[in-house]
């Protein structure tokens, strides 16, 4: 959690120096930021869950891939699915 707030700080403030001020440059900076924290998140977990010995797909760690894959694919394919799994089709007009 501290890791994520200093790191939203900084970025915070890099993307105010920077003076981003296109929607789409915007979106992308904290789509940067995001992967980032992300990723040093998931680095602090698994030091930890290394220094105690635990499997790197523990169930937890398996139920926490799961739901960030299928949120990941929600996002970057929302037009395949509506929610529950059906495929979307689009009437023509």
């Amino acid at each position: 959690m501290i890791l994520a707030g200093i790191l939203g700080l900084v970025a915070a403030m890099v993307g105010w120096k920077l003076s981003i001020h296109q929607p789409a440059p915007f979106v992308g900076y904290w789509y940067l930021v995001a992967a980032v924290v992300l990723i040093g998140a998931f680095a602090m977990v698994r030091r930890q869950a290394w220094q105690q010995a635990e499997p790197i797909w523990s169930p937890p760690t398996r139920r926490v891939a799961q739901a960030m894959l299928s949120a990941a694919g929600r996002r970057i394919c929302p037009r395949l699915a509506d929610g529950r799994g059906r495929q979307v089709t689009h009437r023509s007009r």
